[in-house]
């Protein structure tokens, strides 16, 4: 694997899990297929608008200007409890609630430090299509210059009136939740959610956010 795609499999958290393959097709209206589009097309407009600003902005504006956009066009709450699996179920309320803003701030952070710079890439937007379960799939290219485009597909469900992400998937089959509920699962299992939780905090404030996991949280 190159080092472009590990950069993109840490960072793009995308970070709900099903055994549903990316192209079993239900129906969508076109409106709704617009609408995810649009879900995508602001979030990257955002993220593009960061990686322009990032020398100025610096990590911690990088920061500050994703956080909204993350939480718009991502439903975290949910991807926080798929990406736990069963371990969710028998969390707390308390911990459920530090586990959502952990998972959260942890997403943000690392595309602040994995988006900092701008080197001509364009972020497209291609086509959209109806999913398995009600969810769309909308397929969109990271164009690099002088090196082969990266297809990024994002899986999105409408909650509370609008389309966002609860997966994504580099190079069309592998999907983010999938690799960390299994790095996570792990931890968990082992020494219980409040060490994931304080080590992935660290991991957040030393500006790490997007180094490899498994290596930190054995």
């Amino acid at each position: 694997m190159s080092s472009c795609q590990r950069t993109l499999l840490a960072l793009l958290l995308a970070l709900p899990l099903t055994a549903t393959p990316l192209g079993a097709v239900e129906s969508a209206g076109g409106n709704d297929l617009g609408q995810a589009r649009e879900t995508m097309r602001g979030f990257y407009g955002e993220l593009l608008e960061c990686m322009q600003q990032g020398e100025q902005l610096g990590l911690e504006g990088r920061r500050a200007k994703l956080e909204p956009a993350v939480a718009e066009a991502y439903d975290l709450p949910l991807m926080a409890a798929k990406v736990l699996g069963r371990h969710w179920r028998s969390l707390s309320d308390d911990d459920k609630g530090r586990w959502v803003d952990t998972f959260r701030r942890l997403t943000v952070a690392t595309y602040a430090e994995r988006f900092g710079a701008w080197n001509g890439e364009a972020l497209t937007i291609d086509d959209a299509e109806a999913g398995a379960r009600g969810t769309i799939v909308v397929h969109t290219r990271i164009e690099r210059v002088n090196a082969e485009a990266v297809p990024v597909h994002y899986r999105m469900k409408a909650r509370e009136g609008r389309w966002r992400v609860i997966d994504v998937f580099l190079n069309g089959t592998v999907s983010e939740l999938a690799l960390r509920r299994s790095e996570y699962g792990s931890v968990i299992r082992k020494d219980g959610i409040a060490p994931l939780i304080e080590r992935l905090e660290a991991k957040i404030a030393a500006g790490k956010a997007s180094a490899d996991v498994a290596a930190d949280l054995d």
